[in-house]
């Protein structure tokens, strides 16, 4: 896409560290993220409802006839006519590239902690570590509204943790961990 302009930032991040005097071995840490992007690029987000309604993706127009949609047809990029229908049964084309999104925000929370305590000559550890979407919004066009895209293709999950517990006795060392990444909704 020839006309893409430039993408910015900004980014603010405040943590919260915490090892209780009390709990020899426990260390915590929380973290709020806030970004900013403007003038993003990136592909976009096709969403579910009609694509005629959604400004992010430039319709280049309604029952363009047979002969504007040759050129796609013969495109080297083209991936096939899964329909069958040929260039006459397109009723609807829509440009998808790269593109400036006006503005994404996303706000959420990191969290991690561990825990280490011995038992005779074994050394034991648990652990965790977590993000929390609180928002990931775009606002596709400076006329438009800002739209929730978490949990959609292509964006970060709402929730994603990891966690596990490891046991240790030179030279043995025994693992245990568990992902989660929640469901996402694939508007494709």
């Amino acid at each position: 896409n020839p006309s893409l302009d430039a993408e910015t930032a900004t980014s603010v991040t405040l943590g919260l560290d915490f090892e209780p005097p009390s709990v020899r071995g426990l260390t915590t840490s929380v973290n709020f993220f806030w970004l900013r992007f403007d003038n993003r690029i990136q592909e976009q987000n096709i969403l579910p409802q009609p694509i005629a309604s959604q400004p992010q993706l430039a319709n280049t127009g309604y029952n363009p006839g047979a002969a504007a949609v040759q050129s796609y047809f013969d495109s080297p990029g083209f991936q096939g006519d899964s329909s069958g229908l040929g260039p006459a049964g397109v009723n609807l084309i829509v440009d998808n590239q790269f593109a400036n999104t006006t503005s994404t925000i996303e706000r959420g929370l990191n969290a991690s902690g561990r825990y280490r305590w011995a038992v005779g000559d074994s050394q034991f550890e648990l652990w965790f570590a977590g993000q929390y979407l609180l928002a990931d919004l775009i606002r596709a066009a400076v006329w438009t509204a800002e739209q929730s895209v978490d949990n959609t293709i292509g964006e970060p999950p709402k929730f994603k943790g990891r966690g596990g517990i490891s046991w240790s006795c030179d030279p043995l060392l025994a693992d245990i961990t568990i992902n989660y990444v929640n469901a996402y909704r694939n508007t494709l």
